[in-house]
């Protein structure tokens, strides 16, 4: 099987009715791409405060689905330059700067999967039918 951007697998959550085949879809990526966990993660958890309250503007990236500068694993493993007090954040980090590194990172991704990342930071994956509750369902204790 190969790998789906986490964009894919939200657009297949989107067009999936049934409830507990949306779960075990979202149980059966996570196993394969734990990204996908992360994401979630990041917007549901109800203690991750982002210090992103909008998004700046970016240049989409031209070029071929798979074929971005980067992946949306490198930009998970930056979030917590936008996470606030966190500890591995530089100190003195300012947000003038967050913002920039933010612009930069997501004009590294694919369109879509910036729009992800950006949407996670936002708090809002803008997914219809995904709640923290169905998460929650989906991987018992991630909010604990």
């Amino acid at each position: 099987m190969s790998m789906r951007n986490v964009y894919e697998i939200l657009n297949e959550f989107k067009n999936t009715a049934d409830r507990n085949t949306k779960i075990n879809l979202l149980r059966h990526y996570a196993q394969t791409d734990p990204v996908l966990k992360d994401v979630l993660f990041g917007a549901f958890h109800p203690f991750m405060n982002f210090v992103i309250k909008d998004l700046p503007k970016y240049k989409t990236p031209d070029c071929p689905p798979g074929m971005a500068y980067s992946h949306m694993s490198h930009a998970i493993s930056k979030s917590y330059l936008f996470i606030e007090n966190h500890p591995r954040a530089p100190a003195g980090l300012t947000m003038a700067r967050r913002i920039q590194l933010l612009q930069q990172l997501l004009e590294s991704l694919e369109e879509k999967e910036a729009e992800v990342y950006g949407n996670m930071l936002l708090k809002d994956l803008k997914v219809e039918g995904l709640t923290k509750e169905i998460v929650d369902e989906a991987f018992p204790g991630i909010f604990a």
